[in-house]
């Protein structure tokens, strides 16, 4: 008998736990800092997945000109300025990140159609820069098919196409006023298939988070110093 009380204790528990979290904590993972304005404002860059399944919007308030801060921005990257989190997991998968504390004049001049790398072994693998706008917007976007290097860009998304994944994850800057800027960072996705939608719930969404979250302070930290 105690040992069938523990266990419904045990489900009634992880139920609970899981709504405070869907009907909590998770709307506030997914527009952490954000206000109901910026997360649905259009922005350049959303026209490329036109119906995601999944969309984050996360900012946060710098305080810098926003000249001043998009130098940090731009050169994001492995290889580059890094992604300003926590570099040591990020190290732990082989991704050979170290975040620069300071700005790098060589990679200032990013492009529409430049590469930012997966990983230190392919260079001409990983997200793609779909768009830019110098000081307000920056779009990239990435692209997983099946048996297709990540990745050959353009490439033609249908909807008989066989991808995994379709996305973008696009930096904005607005200007506050001349001292001070916001700046929001917006995740859209979609994918296909049972296995996509559980690698979102159970690793994408709170890895997401945690390294975003980090990121956008990185960013802060960086640029009012």
């Amino acid at each position: 008998m105690r040992k069938k009380g523990f266990s419904g204790l045990f489900i009634v528990g992880g139920v609970a736990a899981s709504a405070i979290y869907w009907l909590w904590v998770r709307p506030q993972h997914l527009q952490w800092g954000a206000t109901e304005r910026e997360a649905s404002t259009p922005m350049p860059g959303d026209e490329y997945i036109p119906f995601p399944r999944y969309i984050t919007n996360r900012a946060i308030t710098i305080n810098r000109p926003a000249a001043e801060v998009w130098p940090w921005i731009v050169q994001l990257g492995q290889g580059r300025g890094g992604f300003y989190s926590y570099d040591w997991l990020e190290n732990l998968m082989g991704l050979d990140i170290h975040s620069s504390d300071h700005i790098l004049p060589e990679h200032q001049n990013l492009k529409v159609g430049d590469i930012l790398p997966n990983g230190p072994d392919t260079p001409d693998e990983g997200v793609v820069v779909a768009a830019i706008e110098a000081e307000q917007a920056l779009v990239l976007r990435g692209t997983v098919v099946p048996g297709v290097p990540m990745m050959d860009y353009p490439i033609e998304i249908t909807p008989d196409t066989a991808i995994w994944a379709d996305w973008t994850w696009s930096f904005y800057l607005n200007a506050v006023n001349e001292r001070t800027a916001r700046m929001l960072s917006r995740l859209r996705c979609d994918y296909r298939g049972m296995p996509m939608a559980m690698f979102r719930y159970l690793l994408l969404e709170p890895s997401q988070f945690v390294m975003e979250r980090k990121m956008l302070m990185g960013i802060k930290e960086r640029a009012e110093c």
